[in-house]
This record gives C-alpha cells, structure tokens and sequence, in this order.
C-alpha cells in the first residue's frame, strides 16, 4: 500500500476516492473509510464523536490511499 498524502494534505476540490487509514494502538495501518470528500467524512465523524464525550480527530492522524472506482453499464 502507497500512502499518497496526509489527511491534511487532502485539496477540498479533490472529488477522486481515497481510502482512510489510521493508525491503531499496535501501530498498524486499519482502515477507516473509502470517501469522495475527506472534510465531510471528518467533520461528521468528530461530531459522533462529541457527542459520545470523545476526543476529535485531527486530519494528521490519517492516511490516505488513492482508490481508482470503475463503474460497469449494464445493457
């Protein structure tokens, strides 16, 4: 796996799909989530958060992966 950026390193314009690595307590990459738009995704995510009385997430604590998407028409 290549990791290609920083969370925040991520350009809000960006549309292409990355899967979101963060890494856990064993110091392994797991994987968190495929999205289109890192902020949304993070933003929402820091809000459960709070509202589960937890820390935030800062966009440094993750990896992104680029994931290329094919789409199949069906005739």
């Amino acid at each position: 796996m290549n990791i290609i950026m920083k969370g925040s390193e991520w350009y809000k314009k960006d549309t292409s799909y990355y899967a979101v690595y963060y890494t856990n307590n064993y110091g392994d990459l797991e994987l968190d989530v495929i999205t289109n738009d890192f902020d949304r995704w993070l933003k929402e995510n820091n809000k459960v958060r709070v509202n589960e009385g937890q820390e935030t997430y800062d966009a440094d604590d993750f990896q992104l992966v680029d994931v290329e998407v094919f789409s199949r028409e069906i005739i």
